[in-house]
């Protein structure tokens, strides 16, 4: 297992990442080869739509992104970016500072980007109703990836090539496991932020946040927990109900005569994911997360002005941030949310959120409750809402029973964080991210991989483009991690140990 990062591993003297990469696919004399430049593109593959039925030949278009080397040698490194739960962005292979591009050009390997099935254009079905999405699932895209690299091998005629995933959050486990259970194929996996634990009931994420929050200013969470208790009160009441309508410029669901508890429940789940999204970004070097989506900056003016409309202010920097007004009003109501989420056909803004949705439902869980009064958000969203949201939006085999099932089905053929297999994968996390506690930081998972914990940073904080106000802890886990995949490229290409 990998030691710890302490002071034996010298920062660069400079603050790009890495100084001294072997030039693997380099010709002999070893001299970088910069030109011409990388050819950017897309791409399809035709896969399977059901890989566990041999009898099934089904297939389906899948969308890739590539950016190939024109000196990639067929024994050379190979990179994979996994696609998640979105469509494939070029920007991933073409942002010359992320840490993978800037390597890739270092030792001339190609990039490639798999969108995931039933995300983007990667459309396996006519539409995404309930019989289609039964073939969305983490194992079935951990078998395209297999099918994926197997397929670009013979296009592009590569020959035992070292073949590395990278991935962040959901595509980090994809690229972990793709590793675990296809070794030959999958040299090696860099997996950030990866919650390789499926749980039911999350309830641990509210109290990291807390957690999190109380390590900058215990006074910071004492007002976040006054202000969800009078939140709490208020919505008890006709009264009190317009008053959070007016301050938060919500929908009219909260003053309806039908207004229900889950229309409540969701208004407290649409705030409260608003101040975790905070705090789970914070510091990132992504547009306003570095500077003014910060912890520091919540704190500050929730202190400062410790009322709702701090909140509400809070949020309309998130909207801004994603290209929003940020005065748009907030939907909330939980008829809404159905009819949203119910809709069946692609081409809809609803198609990813649905996609994303059945994968938690069906095999995943990861609800994040507030159960405890005394809890941050004031015990205001109980396990029942979620399940209610899954059986309201898919039906009934996603009752209580039927879900827990399923994640311990995903916990046994992926191993979850403590029965991880897979060997050479790098795995890092943030201290400052409540999902590590989902991911692999010790224990027999850990043994053969290299674990690298960084201090001080948030949610896949190491994937991003560095900053000079990176911290020490940042840069020397972005440092390491290229290290580390430059120790694993000089090895054989297929170790399946």
């Amino acid at each position: 297992s990998e030691r710890p990062i302490d002071l034996e591993w010298k920062l660069p003297v400079k603050p790009r990442f890495f100084l001294k990469i072997s030039n693997l696919n380099n010709s002999e004399n070893g001299i970088p080869q910069r030109f011409p430049s990388p050819l950017i593109g897309r791409s399809t593959i035709k896969q399977k739509l059901n890989h566990f039925d041999k009898n099934d030949e089904r297939k389906w278009i899948q969308f890739y992104i590539h950016r190939k080397s024109p000196y990639q040698r067929p024994d050379g490194a190979v990179f994979l970016v996994v696609g998640g739960e979105g469509g494939a962005d070029r920007a991933w292979l073409t942002n010359q500072g992320l840490p993978y591009v800037q390597l890739a050009d270092q030792i001339n390997a190609s990039i490639f980007m798999l969108e995931h099935r039933f995300y983007g254009n990667s459309r396996p079905t006519n539409d995404i109703s309930i019989k289609s999405l039964k073939y969305l699932d983490a194992k079935q895209a951990v078998e395209d990836i297999n099918k994926f690299v197997q397929e670009i091998n013979e296009r592009e005629k590569l020959t035992n090539p070292k073949w590395i995933t990278f991935g962040g959050s959901y595509s980090g486990n994809l690229a972990a496991w793709s590793r675990q259970k296809h070794p030959r194929s999958i040299r090696a996996a860099v997996a950030s932020s990866a919650p390789l634990q499926a749980k039911l009931n999350f309830k641990e994420f509210e109290k990291q946040i807390e957690k999190i929050i109380g390590k900058k200013s215990s006074k910071c969470v004492a007002v976040i927990k006054e202000l969800f208790q009078k939140m709490r009160q208020m919505s008890t009441t006709l009264e009190g109900r317009r008053k959070l309508v007016k301050i938060f410029r919500l929908d009219d669901s909260l003053i309806r005569p039908t207004v229900s508890e889950k229309d409540i429940a969701n208004f407290f789940l649409v705030i409260s994911n608003y101040l975790s999204f905070i705090v789970m970004h914070s510091g990132i070097n992504v547009k306003d997360h570095r500077d003014l989506l910060t912890l520091d900056v919540m704190c500050d003016k929730l202190i400062h002005s410790p009322s709702l409309e701090s909140i509400r202010e809070l949020i309309g920097m998130v909207m801004t941030s994603q290209g929003k007004s940020s005065h748009s009003a907030i939907d909330i109501g939980y008829n809404n949310f159905l009819d949203f989420m119910r809709d069946e056909r692609w081409n809809t803004r609803n198609a990813q959120p649905r996609a994303w949705l059945y994968q938690n439902c069906h095999e995943f869980g990861h609800f994040r409750t507030s159960e405890e009064i005394n809890g941050l958000f004031a015990g205001t969203l109980p396990l029942s809402f979620f399940l209610a949201r899954c059986t309201d939006v898919f039906g009934n085999h996603f009752s209580l029973e039927d879900t827990e099932n399923r994640i311990a089905e995903t916990n046994e053929y992926f191993g979850g964080n403590k029965n991880f297999q897979g060997t050479d994968v790098i795995l890092s996390n943030g201290s400052d991210d409540p999902w590590t506690l989902l991911g692999v930081t010790d224990g027999p998972s850990a043994i053969n991989n290299y674990i690298i914990g960084i201090d001080g940073t948030s949610h896949v904080a190491d994937f991003y483009p560095p900053s000079n106000s990176d911290s020490n802890s940042l840069r020397i886990a972005q440092y390491r991690i290229i290290q580390v995949i430059e120790d694993i490229k000089k090895l054989c290409p297929t170790n399946i140990s």
